[in-house]
């Protein structure tokens, strides 16, 4: 339910997140794309955020991701 500030440049298919004295481990789930109706960022939000379409934001992840796909309904 927190967001954190992307610090760096975008490094193939890693990022850095500054959390700073947030109480994070090794292993804490985080949410890169989600539901945007409870203010998790989506696709589309990222895809503004990267000046291109959310479907290049799609294919475009590597699989070396842990996807889990959780049905909300």
């Amino acid at each position: 339910g927190v967001r954190y500030p992307m610090v760096g440049a975008i490094s193939m298919d890693q990022i850095t997140v500054d959390v700073g004295d947030a109480g994070v481990s090794l292993g804490d789930e985080v949410v890169l794309l989600g539901n945007a109706a409870v203010g998790e960022p989506d696709a589309a939000e990222w895809a503004r955020l990267a000046s291109t379409l959310s479907h290049e934001i799609l294919t475009g992840l590597g699989d070396r991701i842990t996807r889990r796909h959780v049905n909300a309904l």
